[in-house]
């Protein structure tokens, strides 16, 4: 992370020397071990022996290798205030964690449909958010507060998952992006009294975390979050490390879509969450899905107060006019219809709405004025304008659908 002391590319004449201390006792036998030659040689799936060239490796794949190197320790000593006997002892036990758990293998699991097979549905690993890091999505509304779950099958899956996502994490940090995880933790229809063994899994599962995988989250989210689950927040975040908690937010259901979108491309987006997935059960979504690549999502970057207008023509009585939009900030929607040819009518507003996300479907009407000019055609205009005084992102698509069989087109 560029410009903030402590990782890789910006350290300390202190932090610097702690490193190089940290790195020498790579050569040391683990405690309590009972075998004087196990060392720790790999973390993340990083090889951490130490790198000499025997002449056939190349400098720059030697300069590669240990950036990685780096980076992994500095993260054990980011965690434990650059104290390196403390980064010593938790790289120590975490490295015999490992071995004990098969971490290293553990996500492999995942390809086997009758590991944890009642579990699938609690979360999975799925897209990059802005800064590029896998996001894993957990969905406790699934979870029957009052199932005994097999405690050690869950939290081999949960971890399963976790580790997904390590592979996907470049650790050469390239640009200074420091390698982390971003989660979602989605509490809509989730029982706040977790009942069974639930609650000692979820604690085991915390624990495993907090110990074994330092300065490894980018940002924790968790949407959907009911009132009572405030107390339980802050007790959660009293028991976290400061580092830890402030990359915990916690959102409303009410502000759950724009701060999703804040995270999150649409395209990179789970379905639940996302209002163009084509898999969503809405009518709106299946019919764009039938319309095909000709219903494309629009990326619009607007001004403060800017405004983003499509217009439409030769649209009929009883065509189907459908459009979606998500906004990072609260937007002025409108809809207004024309008359094709001038003086037949005046346009009117037929659609408003103040919102940051929305689904609609407007069926044409017949214009106001003489039946000859009812039966005229019409142009439709979709207007947003941003309530914010500051440049925002807007993402939409419309289509129509016509009722005489002309088949689907895309607003252009």
């Amino acid at each position: 992370m560029t410009g903030e002391s402590g990782y890789v590319d910006s350290l300390s004449d202190s932090q610097r020397g702690a490193l190089a201390s940290l790195r020498e006792k790579l050569t040391l036998p683990l405690a309590a071990s009972g075998d004087d030659n196990q060392r720790i040689v790999s973390m993340f799936g990083v090889d951490l022996t130490p790198q000499e060239s025997d002449g056939t490796a190349q400098a720059p794949d030697l300069d590669v290798q240990k950036r990685k190197q780096d980076v992994v320790l500095l993260k054990f000593l980011r965690a434990r205030e650059f104290d390196v006997d403390a980064a010593w002892n938790m790289l120590e036990k975490s490295m015999r964690w490992r071995h004990e758990f098969g971490a290293d293998k553990v996500a492999d699991d995942l390809t086997n449909p009758e590991f944890a097979a009642d579990m699938r549905g609690f979360g999975c690993v799925f897209g990059r958010d802005r800064e590029a890091n896998p996001v894993t999505w957990n969905f406790y509304g699934a979870m029957d507060p009052n199932a005994e779950l097999d405690i050690e099958t869950f939290i081999r899956w949960r971890v399963a998952l976790h580790e997904t996502a390590m592979r996907m994490l470049d650790f050469s940090a390239p640009d200074g992006r420091e390698p982390r995880i971003s989660q979602v933790h989605d509490y809509e229809n989730a029982s706040m009294s977790a009942a069974g063994n639930m609650r000692a899994a979820s604690k085991r599962i915390i624990a495993i975390f907090q110990d074994n995988y330092p300065e490894l989250l980018a940002v924790k989210l968790f949407c959907n979050v009911p009132r009572v689950m405030s107390g339980l927040f802050a007790i959660m975040t009293a028991f976290t490390s400061g580092r830890t908690s402030r990359k915990f937010r916690m959102v409303s259901h009410g502000t759950t879509a724009t701060a999703i979108l804040e995270l999150v491309e649409p395209d990179q987006c789970v379905d639940k969450f996302n209002i163009f997935a084509s898999s969503s059960t809405s009518k709106e979504a299946a019919a764009a899905a039938a319309a095909g690549p000709s219903a494309l999502i629009r990326k619009v970057e607007l001004q403060a107060h800017g405004k983003e207008t499509q217009t439409v023509d030769l649209l009929v009585p009883g065509d189907e006019l459908h459009f979606q939009f998500w906004s990072l900030s609260s937007l002025n929607v409108t809809l207004h219809l024309s008359p094709a040819k001038a003086g037949e009518s005046a346009a009117r507003q037929v659609f408003h709405t103040k919102s940051s996300v929305g689904s609609s479907v407007y069926v044409i009407q017949a214009l106001d004025g003489p039946p000859a000019a009812a039966q005229q055609s019409c142009s439709a205009s979709l207007s947003f304008v941003s309530l914010s005084g500051a440049p925002t992102l807007l993402y939409y698509r419309t289509w129509t659908k016509s009722t005489d069989k002309r088949g689907l087109a895309a607003l252009m």
